[in-house]
């Protein structure tokens, strides 16, 4: 009579095999798995990143469209100047009721629809630009001199890297306007903005707008 012991263990190579192969599987989910979040992340800042932009060239169109003009030249205005290359643009405008958000009953709000606003570039602590839309809620009749640098500055895009408007004038483009020189409102106005883009490219937004009040 015979006895048979079976062994019904794994040998050592069969371990290490399994375990290579294991590791091998776990990787390919990991690698899997990163990716695919990876490019929801990146998807989602680049959908962050085109609204954005959108959202900023609808509320330039918005308050250049809507600017405002009466005959008594000395009451509003719309001047544009050249600063370091880049323009600055100050004008009084009608602000469309459906961009009014007001999250705060106890922050200011306009007293008027009628405002000042200004569109410029300004160099922030890291040396970048910030494009910033200044707004002066309480439109009043002052000197132009003493109210076109007033009101309360908020940066709407960052990673700019030019901001420039340009005016029809006859058959030609000029990139300066000023009111107070006896002019009216410009009957057309082209803007150029360069955002640096989520890949550090330059990305180029150009658009034109013509006034209602012409």
């Amino acid at each position: 009579m015979h006895n048979y012991f079976r062994n019904n263990g794994f040998t050592l190579v069969e371990m290490l095999v399994a375990t290579a192969l294991s590791s091998f599987i776990l990787l390919m989910v990991y690698t899997a798995n990163f990716t695919f979040i990876k490019s929801i992340s990146q998807g989602s800042i680049i959908a962050d990143y085109y609204e954005n932009i959108n959202m900023v060239i609808r509320r330039i169109d918005a308050d250049i469209l809507n600017a405002y003009w009466t005959d008594n030249s000395r009451d509003v205005y719309f001047i544009s100047t050249l600063e370091e290359g880049f323009s600055k643009l100050n004008f009084v405008t009608v602000e469309r009721k459906d961009f009014r958000m007001i999250n705060n009953i106890k922050e200011d709000s306009p007293s008027s629809d009628i405002h000042e606003v200004g569109y410029y570039l300004k160099k922030n602590d890291a040396g970048e630009y910030d494009l910033i839309r200044r707004s002066l809620i309480h439109y009043n009749k002052s000197p132009i001199d003493e109210r076109i640098d007033e009101g309360q500055e908020e940066i709407i895009l960052r990673n700019v890297k030019s901001l420039r408007f340009s005016f029809k004038s006859g058959n030609d483009w000029v990139d300066r306007w000023d009111t107070k020189e006896g002019t009216k409102l410009p009957p057309g106005i082209k803007t150029t903005l360069i955002v640096i883009d989520v890949n550090n490219d330059d990305d180029i937004y150009e658009f034109f707008t013509t006034c209602n009040m012409l």
